[in-house]
């Protein structure tokens, strides 16, 4: 098996059940949103992608700090893909996804034009927190 190094704060358990849906549970002690099973070849992917999601404002914080036009027309469309794209990443009791593995057009797909152009707008806005912490993290 191989070793792997647990972040403070983090618990980590081998799953040896065929039952579980990857090799490894990792879970933090304070957060309880953050609960995900994770596969060998994806934990460097969890532990390189992890500290930036746990820097992404909550969503209202991230909507009011946007200028109008990034906001799109519907508010709750808005949040929706900005708060699916943390579920789809890093779903309670699931299979962590990197984010950039995440298909963003099939996801926020809806019957109305404006609802899945704003339901991307909100996703874009997650991705871009990411991408932002990431690259202040690489310049310092």
């Amino acid at each position: 098996m191989p070793r792997v190094e647990v972040p403070d704060g983090f618990s980590l358990v081998h799953c040896n059940a065929r039952f579980a849906p990857a090799e490894l549970h990792i879970w933090h002690k304070t957060l309880d949103w953050l609960d995900v099973y994770v596969s060998h070849d994806l934990y460097r992917a969890l532990c390189e992608e992890l500290p930036h999601h746990l820097n992404v404002p909550p969503a209202w914080e991230a909507y009011l700090n946007l200028p109008t036009q990034a906001r799109g027309k519907h508010p709750l469309a808005w949040t929706w893909g900005f708060t699916k794209a943390r579920q789809l990443c890093l779903p309670r009791h699931g299979v962590f996804t990197p984010l950039e593995a995440l298909d963003i057009i099939r996801i926020c797909d809806a019957p109305d034009a404006d609802t899945a152009l704003t339901r991307e707008l909100g996703f874009r806005a997650y991705r871009s927190y990411v991408r932002a912490s990431r690259a202040a993290l690489q310049a310092a």
